[in-house]
């Protein structure tokens, strides 16, 4: 006689779901609960993860460009010119030179996930998180996907776009944290801190790029500075 799985007292585990259920409870669904429950079914890999971020990227790409041509475009409507001709040839060849580079977006945004998952799950281990990187990657891929179709598309809007970006942005970083949070089983504080910590150190090492550039450049900035002084 086969043993009904209620009278051991355990439930058949929750089935897998399709990508979109994913990133629309990832987005719209800020809770822990939401979150445990997503990272806890069937079907979650770092595979799967570096896909979505990865087809997202090329999009939001394409998106961009799109925009960038469009506007541009826009802005040469009227009397013809030398000054309008050269312009569009400069629009041309940068739109081309854009689209060149949108296969490598979607690396870009693989590369990202990989460095800001693996930072993370790294500081809310030492934190004493107890999470896998494998469940980090796969929260942080289910609502930064979505993220940037939405970043992508309102960015180009003039006045509005910046209006919903800002917001957005923060609202992206509380899910950040709220994933860690879940993941790792932290407190809010440890959360914050292993969150905020990758921000600080993404932010010291542009700092030191910077740094690094405008030490390399200097000569030239001081003589470009230099011919100025003279001729004025």
């Amino acid at each position: 006689m086969l043993t009904d799985q209620a009278s051991l007292g355990t439930a058949p585990a929750a089935p897998s779901l399709p990508w979109y259920q994913v990133w629309l409870k990832a987005i719209t669904e800020p809770k822990e609960a939401t979150y445990q429950d997503l990272v806890t079914r069937p079907g979650v890999s770092l595979g799967k993860a570096c896909l979505w971020v990865g087809v997202v990227g090329v999009i939001s790409a394409i998106i961009s460009l799109g925009f960038f041509v469009v506007f541009g475009g826009m802005s040469f409507l009227g009397p013809w010119s030398q000054e309008t001709s050269d312009a569009l040839s400069f629009l041309t060849g940068s739109a081309i030179f854009l689209v060149c580079l949108v296969p490598l977006a979607g690396a870009f945004a693989v590369f990202g996930l990989l460095f800001s998952s693996g930072i993370s799950h790294l500081l809310a281990r030492a934190l004493g998180g107890t999470g896998s990187y494998e469940q980090l990657a796969y929260a942080i891929a289910a609502y930064t996907a979505p993220g940037s179709l939405v970043s992508s598309a309102v960015s180009f809007i003039p006045c509005v776009g910046p209006l919903i970006g800002l917001p957005f942005s923060f609202y992206l970083l509380f899910l950040n944290v709220l994933a860690i949070k879940t993941v790792h089983h932290l407190s809010w504080g440890r959360a914050v801190i292993s969150s905020v910590l990758f921000v600080a150190f993404v932010l010291f090492i542009l700092s030191c790029v910077v740094i690094v550039i405008l030490a390399l450049l200097g000569p030239a900035i001081g003589n470009v500075f230099s011919g100025i002084v003279e001729e004025i």
